[in-house]
C-alpha cells in the first residue's frame, strides 16, 4: 500500500521528470499564472495538470477522515465511484480549457489554479 509521503516523492520525481523543478519561487503551484503556463512545455502543463488533480482527490479523501494509506485509497475509490471528486475531469480536459481561458492576454496575471477552478465551474454547469 502506498502511502501519502511516498507519492510526494513521487511528485517530486514527476516535477523533475518533466523540468518543474526548475520553477523558481514565483512560479511554484500557488504562484504560477498564465504567463509562465503558455512558456511550459506541453509535457510540464500535463505534469502540473496530473499533480493538481492529485492534490485535490487526496484533499478531499483527507477531509473524509482517512487516517491512513487504506482509508485514504477506499475513500479516493469511493470519492470516483460516486462521481463526488471536485474535479473530476481528465487533466488534458482541463489543459484544453485553460488553454482557452489564457487566449485573451489579459487573463494571464491569474493563477493557474484559479483558470482551473473557473473553467471546471464553467464545465460542470454545462453537465
Amino acid at each position: 500500500m502506498t502511502t501519502v509521503p511516498a507519492l510526494g516523492l513521487i511528485s517530486l520525481a514527476a516535477l523533475g521528470a518533466f523540468g518543474l523543478g526548475r520553477l523558481d519561487h514565483r512560479q511554484q503551484p500557488g504562484g504560477l499564472t498564465g504567463h509562465e503556463w503558455v512558456a511550459l512545455e506541453p509535457a510540464a502543463r500535463e505534469a502540473w495538470l496530473q499533480g493538481f488533480l492529485a492534490g485535490a482527490a487526496t484533499s478531499q479523501a483527507l477531509a473524509t477522515g482517512a487516517a491512513d494509506s487504506a482509508a485514504l485509497q477506499t475513500a479516493m475509490l469511493r470519492l470516483r465511484r460516486e462521481g463526488s471528486l471536485e474535479f473530476p475531469f481528465a487533466p488534458n480536459v482541463y489543459g484544453a480549457r485553460v488553454a482557452d481561458f489564457y487566449h485573451y492576454e489579459d487573463r494571464r496575471a491569474l493563477p493557474v489554479w484559479y483558470a482551473i477552478w473557473e473553467v471546471n465551474r464553467a464545465v460542470r454547469s454545462n453537465q
